[in-house]
This record gives structure tokens, sequence and C-alpha cells, in this order.
């Protein structure tokens, strides 16, 4: 009557310092009430972390383990097992993509955005955001292109400790399953929804009848502070005529990468120090066809704040908890219900 429904996906990658091939196991689990989904590896408790403090500064910049700094990257880094022309690691201008060493999705990258070991985020620049997204975009049409099923893609920050960032070196986090994240799963139901009720596109109406809370627009990008918050101080953005990914080009790139440099700047005047984002894209799969079956939809950017810098802390909830709706666990809870049982 109740079914406990699991599922596994295996990841490949070449890990430091030996660089052999290791198999990561992803564990899927659908709550037999909602069907939301968690994500469950245990190799993500043994991630290393940076602790750090606002007063910290001087210490943060002269970090000399870093693992994503120039001097270390190559070596203290995995490798790709296969992927773009056989490249272990993706370049692109001073933009360096590898895989995560603790992943929990199908596809998981990360790309550092930066050669400077300690950013604050409205420093980082248009072109570093333009090489990041660039490449970022490439990569996940290279995935879609090899793949039957559809792809559910998205581009992720986490910046900073209470955001649940492990390093304090600016990165981004490329994500791609066949399985998308219960917010993705919703926002793209009922966007489809509202066009089959009401003929038009959700997030072009909505621009158009909330005008109050628009912040930014031009004729590829629209953001606006968000009428119903999920979290505190919530942007939206939207790709005004970019249903996913698959559809970007360099323009589109320019244009997004323009309008968050402005966004970001403006919002570290307002006094966020920690933030989450996610740019979330309509699936993709090898066939056009289905690709332009979502064209209801539109790519999205959610941005929201998170609390300033305390020492020794890192939240234990990141862009997947945060945006996405989906647990990223490192517990069994097999396992808890063994340790309870003996503690009782």
């Amino acid at each position: 009557m109740i079914n406990f429904k699991i599922y596994f996906k295996y990841v490949k990658l070449k890990a430091p310092p030996k660089f052999r091939i290791e198999k990561h196991r992803v564990e899927y689990r659908e709550d037999p009430l909602t069907g939301d989904i968690c994500r469950i590896n245990l190799e993500r408790a043994k991630r290393p972390h940076s602790y750090t403090s606002d007063e910290d500064v001087e210490e943060i910049e002269s970090d000399e383990n870093c693992a994503f700094c120039k001097k270390n990257v190559l070596e203290k880094t995995p490798r790709f097992e296969r992927v773009m022309s056989n490249k272990e690691h993706i370049e692109y201008n001073d933009y360096l993509m590898f895989p995560n060493l603790y992943p929990f999705a199908q596809v998981h990258a990360i790309g550092v955005l930066s050669q400077k070991h300690f950013l604050p985020y409205s420093k980082i620049t248009q072109r570093e955001w333009e090489n990041a997204i660039y490449t970022s975009v490439m990569f996940l049409k290279a995935q879609a292109k090899y793949s039957a099923n559809f792809l559910y893609p998205s581009i992720n920050f986490n910046y900073m400790m209470p955001a649940g960032a492990s390093l304090v070196h600016p990165h981004i986090q490329i994500v791609a399953d066949e399985t998308p994240s219960n917010y993705t799963k919703r926002i793209i139901e009922k966007a489809r929804e509202f066009h089959e009720k009401n003929e038009v596109n959700y997030f072009k109406e909505l621009m158009l009848q909330d005008k109050q809370r628009g912040i930014y627009q031009t004729n590829d990008l629209w953001f606006k502070s968000k009428f119903a918050p999920s979290a505190d101080r919530e942007l939206l953005g939207v790709m005004l005529n970019k249903s996913s990914f698959y559809d970007m080009d360099d323009t589109d790139i320019m244009a997004l990468s323009e309008g968050l440099v402005k966004i970001l700047s403006a919002y570290e005047k307002t006094g966020v120090s920690s933030l989450n984002m996610s740019i979330i894209s309509a699936p993709m799969c090898s066939d056009e066809e289905k690709n332009r079956e979502f064209d209801f939809f539109n790519i999205i950017i959610r941005i929201i704040a998170r609390p300033k810098l305390t020492e020794n802390y890192t939240a234990d909830r990141a862009f997947m908890e945060v945006l996405q709706d989906t647990p990223v666990i490192s517990t069994m809870p097999e396992d808890l219900t063994e340790m309870m049982r003996e503690n009782l």
C-alpha cells in the first residue's frame, strides 16, 4: 500500500591524488506520500571546509591550501573521466571546470569563477561571469546532445559559508539530472498549467502585471523582488526570450552577465554578505523538437540572502535545499535508526 521507492545513479570521475577512476553512488529516495525526492551521498560528509568571519579577511586572502587556487587546482581537484574532446579539465580564458568530488547528480561539475582566492561577490566582473556562463552552457549542451532522456540543468552559486559553501574561493556548481529537483518539477508543472488555462506565458504576463516590484529590465532580462518570497530578500530574474540553456547564444550570455553584475552590486549595497543563486533552465535532450515542448517556460534566476558570516560556521543548507527544495543527505536513515536505538 505504501511504496518506499529507492533508485541509484552512478557518477565516474578521476579522484586526486592518484587520479584513478572512482565510481560514486547517488541514492534517490521518494517520499511515499508527497512524492518529493531527496538525494543521498555519504561521501559528502568528508568535504573539506573553510571557516571564517568578517574579521579574518587577511587570513582568508593568504590561504595556502585552497584546492581551487591556481597553484593547487590541477593536482588537488578531480578530473573528468570522459567529456568534451576527452579533456580532463575544461578551460576557457581564466575559467576552469572539473567534476565535483562529492556529486549529488548525474552531471555535477565545479567552475572556479576567479583566480583570486577571496573576492566579494559584487567584484566578480562581467567578463568572469561571461566566461563561466558560456562554458557552463556549452558543457550542459554537450551533455544534452548525448542524452535521449531529458536532463534538468541549473547553474548555481553558494557564496560563503552561511550559504553552504564549503570553500571561500568563489565557485559555481553546474548540475544536470534526469530527475528534476522538487522545485524545478513543481514550477514547470505550474507554468504549463497556467499556459494551458490562459494561453499566455506566465513569466511574460508576470512582467506586465507586477511593475510595482520591478528592479531591472532590458529586452532580454528582467529582475524583480518576489511578491511572496520563500526566503529573505528573494529576487526573481527572467530571461524573457529563452526557455532553456539550449536556446542561449553569445548575446544572451552577455545580457545575463551584465545584468548579474548590476544586480549583485546593488544587492551587496543593501547589506547582504552571503547569498545563494540558481539559474534554472527548462529540460534539454538530444531531440531538438522535444526541446520545443517547453516554450511555455523561461530561464529563471533565483537569488536569496543568507545570514552574515560567523566564525566556525557553515550552513548545512545550500542552493539545492533552499532554492530547489531538494535535500542532499549525508547520513543514511537506517544508520540513524541504529544510532538512536543504541542510545535510548
